[in-house]
């Protein structure tokens, strides 16, 4: 066996073609799942579950590729995590060079956790025997949100082939040790070192597209102030390509789906007789009068669903009796577009202080996602989090102003 060529496994990370335009760079969704337990000076803690996501665009570069984008760290469970919505703990900005490892001169984000991990040899991937390559892992055991970069060398071994998600793939193994000395300046500060043990599985493509890393570990960590730390456990890191939506069609069939929240479009024919009677309008000619209220448009992450119009009890997180016909509409909608992840987004006036619009922007958007669950939208798919005042889209000095910020954003993300 000649072996897959290094180069070949850069094919996933640099992208599909060196010479593709901005727009149709490559994009991939990284996704990694961290369950371990967790102990303290021999005190056994529990078990953490933590999530990441991340959609990435993959630049070619003199340095190789360049991985820009977002990534989601999500609340961390000290118990196996339950198949609920997950708030969003902090966004990161994925800005790296993930195989110009020893650089100081080019940024580093510590997303993915594990950088230039595989490494190829040159002349292939050998039948027998092994072979050894930098890489770097990100740690952040209590998951403090201070990920510390450790340098590692790992020892490589080709395993064969197996199936995975219906179409063969070269499978890895792989190990390494956690020697970390206190030489990351921008990790966490108290961290004075680690001792440990990986041992990885890796699935590469027939083409060397990079699909899933495993990391079996069993890790230690020493602090300045004398404390230990204990995690023993497993990672998961997926790596799919994205398949970007068609904006046209599928703005247009949300907008179909969405069309008693969204502007109506009057009818010429429709002319309204004189009544000197007083009524109620009905449940869809109040959804009717929403109109400008509303909007779908493409955005970078993928397509932005604003209302304004879903009403709240004032300061509470408790929806007003009669939301439910808005919400059925919603959630039929978001079904139009399965297996993509919804991010809800609250969003408050700038009344009062900034910790308590925060914290009821965060409420009010998970009210959201709890009753989209309701209406048979998959938890899993769901992620949230809250703005507060901060990204006002009005003047606050009016009334007017603050009713239009005050808002509930939906992201279908491209990923």
């Amino acid at each position: 066996m000649r072996g897959i060529s290094y180069s070949s496994v850069l094919f996933f990370l640099v992208g599909f073609s060196l010479l593709a335009e901005p727009s149709e760079l490559p994009v991939i969704r990284i996704v990694e799942k961290h369950n371990y337990s967790l102990t303290r000076n021999g005190r056994y803690q529990g078990h953490l579950y933590r999530e990441m996501r991340g959609r990435i665009e993959v630049h070619p570069s003199s340095h190789g590729p360049h991985y820009r984008g977002t990534a989601f760290l999500l609340e961390s469970f000290t118990h196996l995590a339950p198949s609920v919505p997950r708030r969003v703990d902090e966004i990161i900005d994925v800005n790296t060079y993930p195989l110009a490892l020893h650089s100081m001169d080019l940024p580093s984000s510590p997303f993915p956790s594990h950088q230039g991990i595989p490494v190829i040899p040159q002349d292939g991937i050998p039948l027998e025997g092994s072979w050894q390559g930098p890489g770097v892992v990100y740690v952040d055991p209590e998951g403090k949100g201070m990920p510390t970069r450790v340098n590692v060398l790992v020892e490589y071994r080709y395993q064969g082939t197996t199936s995975y998600e219906g179409e063969e793939v070269f499978v890895l193994w792989a190990r390494f040790g956690l020697r970390y000395k206190g030489d990351d300046p921008e990790g966490d500060p108290q961290l004075a070192k680690s001792e440990g043990s990986h041992v990885l599985t890796i699935y590469l493509s027939k083409d060397g597209v990079l699909r899933f890393i495993k990391d079996t570990f069993d890790d230690r960590f020493l602090y300045k102030d004398g404390t230990t730390l204990s995690g023993k456990g497993f990672s998961l890191i997926w790596y799919r390509e994205v398949v970007p939506f068609l904006p046209g069609t599928t703005i247009a069939l949300l907008s179909e789906s969405l069309s008693p929240l969204l502007s109506p479009t009057p009818s010429p024919l429709a002319t309204p007789e004189p009544s000197t009677t007083l009524t109620s309008p009905s449940p869809a000619e109040e959804l009717a009068s929403l109109g400008e209220e509303n909007s779908v448009e493409k955005v970078p992450e993928g397509i932005k669903i604003t209302l304004r119009t879903l009403h709240f009890l004032p300061d509470q997180a408790v929806l007003l009796p009669g939301e439910e016909a808005k919400l059925d509409i919603l959630a039929e909608a978001l079904k139009k577009a399965p297996d993509r992840t919804i991010l809800v987004v609250g969003h408050t006036a700038d009344v009062g202080k900034p910790q308590g619009q925060m914290a009821l922007s965060v409420a009010r958007a998970k009210t959201i996602v709890e009753e989209l669950v309701k209406r048979g939208i998959e938890p899993d798919r769901l992620i949230y989090l809250g703005k507060g005042g901060t990204e006002p889209v009005a003047p606050n000095h009016t009334e007017e102003g603050r009713r239009l910020n005050r808002r509930v954003e939906i992201f279908l993300l491209e990923d």
